[in-house]
């Protein structure tokens, strides 16, 4: 898991999950799981986001990852902190690297850190 600061101050939750991501986003998440990601951001004052590995076409969509947090997909968790689901790519079976460059994964996780920012400044 990753606490991610700025200033000194919690602003996201990563909190890594090492299975399928669900199909239908954070209403197919595990009660479990759910209530993990609850209770650390609650705890943190932050949002959060649970982050699933996926296969390389998961950043086909990071155009719509700074819309992770704050869009129909997320939902908003305790203390009105936004909470979602993000699936980054992992090698495959077979594969010995991931096929995206940590370039695009960072470029994909900027947007994402931005609107958490964006929310936590609100506040």
């Amino acid at each position: 898991d990753i606490v991610v600061l700025q200033g000194g101050k919690r602003v996201l939750i990563l909190d890594a999950k090492y299975k399928a991501p669900p199909k239908r986003g954070f209403k197919d998440v595990a009660m479990g799981d759910a209530y993990q990601l609850y209770a650390y951001v609650n705890r943190s004052d932050c949002p959060g986001l649970l982050v699933y590995p996926g296969s390389d076409k998961s950043l086909e969509s990071r155009g719509k990852l700074p819309l992770a947090l704050g869009t129909k997909a997320s939902q908003t968790g305790l203390e009105g902190h936004p909470v979602g689901v993000l699936v980054l790519p992992f090698p495959q079976e077979g594969q010995v690297s991931c096929p995206v460059s940590g370039v695009d994964v960072t470029s994909a996780l900027r947007g994402v850190l931005e609107k958490a920012v964006e929310h936590v400044a609100s506040r």
